[in-house]
Order: C-alpha cells, then structure tokens, then sequence
C-alpha cells in the first residue's frame, strides 16, 4: 500500500477536522507519517499507536445527539467492535447534574443562601474538601456523612427556633439517618435522564458496542443510587468512578488509573473514546493514551 506523504496527510486531515468531519491524530515512523484518524484510520503493517501531534480533541455543538453518534461511528469505521472502548462522562453528558440543583433546593427549604457564609452546603456538599475526600474514598460514607451533618446541626442549633424555616427545626430535631435520607434523597431526585444520550446508549449497544463506561467524579453512593435508578446506566455502562481511581478528572493519574481499570474490565483495545462536557476534562488526558476525546454536552 502507497502511503501519502507527510505534508498531504496533515493537510488533508486538518481540512476534514476543520470542517467538522471528525478528529485528526497523527503518527510518524521515522521521518513517514504512517497512520491518520478521521473516521476511516491508516493501518500500516502492525503499527497501532499514534503520536504527540494530535488534534484530539473535538467540540460538537450543545445537544446535537446526531452529530456525537455519527463521529462516534466514523471514527470506530474501521475498527472491529470488540476492540472498541467508549467512555463517556456522567453528569452533563448523560444526566443532568442533580447535584448543584438538590443543594439549592435543600439550601431554599432551610431558609439560605445555598454558598451562605455562615453554613455553606454548596461547599460542605460538593465543592469543599471533605467532599473533596469522600469522592476518592479518602474518607468513607460513614464518616463523611458524621462530619457533613454534625456540621449542619452546630448551625442550626443555636439558631432561635422562631427563625428556622419548618424543614430546618424538621432536620434538628430528626434522627442520624432521615436527616441522611433527606440530603441524599433530594440530590438524587435531581438527577434526570437525557433521552436522546439514554437512546444513543442503546443504540450503540444494539449495533455491537458493548464496551462502554462512565467516567465520572461522583461519590460511591451516588453512584450505586444513580447506577440502581437508570436502567440504562445498569444494562449498558460500567461506572468508572473516582472512589474507584482514588483521584478525580482532569489529574493525570486518574486517566492513567481509568486506563488501566478499563484493560481489566474490557481486555486490550485498539480505540478508546471519550466524550465528556467539560473541555479541561479532554485536554488533560495524557496523550499517550491515545483516546479520541470529543466534548460535548448534551
């Protein structure tokens, strides 16, 4: 097989990328380039990896499930599917985050603010440390949950019983595991199915994708809650959570750490997909992974 020079691989494959076509990575063995992906890759003798001059990554306009699924498809063209891995991001790509929007109801139904200096839930919930912690199993469920509601007590406590909301003295005068169930169950009552992802999904299972993951930085009993909600997330994906990778996107290490959690539950694959909302999320991925990332959400 005649392999094109250098200069018109880069320059036709730029010009796909540029029109939307699809996601360009670059190899070279010597001073050749051997190997290009938009949608249909050069195979060349045995040679599967690609290398640092890559344009990895690329954005699909907001809710455009047609466009993700027809890069999806072109980029895995050449590929037999049983060495295909997509991966997609959790909250934003294939729900919509019910976190920031249970700790505003949570934050409303106490009477405050929800980053309200005097007891911030925003960051005792989702943005500080001890969160921080939980997500990467630094700290377990039981732990984390003592310290978020003990937290929450010291506030309310002192506060005139007159000038607490009714949820609020509800919550101060309940026992250790409603006040639990009431935190944990108004976030996850946020936490919705987008359609076109869930059908995408199926779909792609049903056209012999089988090797497909979450990635994602939420906590174990989020996890277990959400995988126990959605069918669609139990019957199609595997979570690859933080508490798994004992670190959280975008680090390197949890890249690497997904990597390899992803050999042992799939075997060896040839193309590594990624889809994910945030744009920071793609653009750390180490670049020998070799993983196509294209960022969108839905």
């Amino acid at each position: 097989m005649r392999i094109p020079p250098p200069q018109r691989i880069i320059r036709n494959a730029a010009a796909l990328a540029a029109e939307g076509v699809a996601t360009l990575a670059l190899s070279q063995k010597g001073d050749r380039a051997f190997r290009y992906l938009f949608g249909r890759p050069y195979r060349y003798g045995a040679a599967r990896s690609l290398s640092h001059l890559q344009l990895r990554s690329r954005s699909i306009a907001k809710g455009d499930v047609a466009k993700l699924r027809e890069f999806i498809l072109s980029t895995a063209f050449s590929y037999d599917k049983s060495e295909v891995v997509i991966i997609f991001d959790l909250s934003g790509t294939l729900l919509e985050d019910g976190i920031t929007d249970g700790i505003r109801q949570i934050a409303q139904e106490f009477g405050i603010a929800p980053d309200a200096s005097e007891l911030n839930l925003m960051e005792l919930l989702k943005t500080g440390k001890l969160a921080g912690d939980f997500r990467i199993q630094a700290v377990n469920s039981e732990q984390y949950w003592h310290e978020v509601i003990t937290t929450i007590i010291r506030w309310l406590t002192p506060q005139p019983q007159a000038s607490l909301s009714p949820m609020a003295r509800s919550f101060r005068s309940s026992s250790f595991d409603l006040q639990k169930a009431y935190l944990q169950g108004t976030i996850l009552s946020k936490y919705k199915e987008i359609p076109e992802m869930f059908a995408l999904l199926e779909q792609l299972r049903e056209q012999g994708f089988d090797k497909m993951a979450c990635l994602t930085n939420a906590d174990q009993d989020r996890v277990e809650s959400l995988w126990e909600k959605f069918g669609a997330l139990r019957e199609c994906t595997h979570p690859i959570a933080s508490y798994h990778l004992r670190a959280k996107k975008p680090a390197e290490i949890a890249y690497l750490r997904a990597a390899k959690l992803a050999r042992k539950l799939f075997g060896p694959s040839q193309l590594v997909i990624f889809v994910d909302d945030t744009l920071d999320n793609l653009e750390k991925v180490p670049e020998h992974l070799n993983w196509v990332c294209f960022n969108f959400k839905a």
